[in-house]
């Protein structure tokens, strides 16, 4: 992996996410499956290194989970599927975290995710 990709936090622009994607979880919190991929954006606040602090604010509910990050090295834009690992730049782990008590009233209504997601050191 290039050193571009080693410090990816200091050069990303863009934290997307796919939500609802994993049907065991789904099930486990009686949700119904979606009928297209939910996607969510989390700010590049999220952002953390190892030994660096998360910080959850204490009127939050927060859930965690292990994620495949997954390094888009070049811009792109409507990728032929057989074209694309020729933009995958490498591969992190990460960890999602999510203030469960704004996105659980969030889902329901159709509201944006952005605050469950999005907290700083999310």
């Amino acid at each position: 992996m290039s050193s571009s990709n080693v410090e990816f936090w200091k050069l990303g622009k863009k934290i997307a996410g796919a939500g609802l994607n994993y049907r065991a979880l789904c099930a486990e919190r009686k949700l119904p499956l979606p009928k297209s991929p939910v996607i969510f954006l989390k700010p590049t606040s999220s952002y953390i290194l190892e030994g660096q602090t998360i910080e959850i604010p204490k009127e939050f509910a927060v859930n965690e989970e292990i994620e495949l990050g997954v390094l888009i090295g070049k811009n792109c834009k409507n990728v032929k599927p057989s074209e694309v690992l020729d933009h995958v730049a490498g591969y992190c782990l990460a960890l999602d975290l999510t203030a469960t008590s704004f996105l659980d009233e969030a889902r329901p209504k159709g509201l944006p995710w952005t605050i469950g997601k999005g907290f700083d050191t999310a």
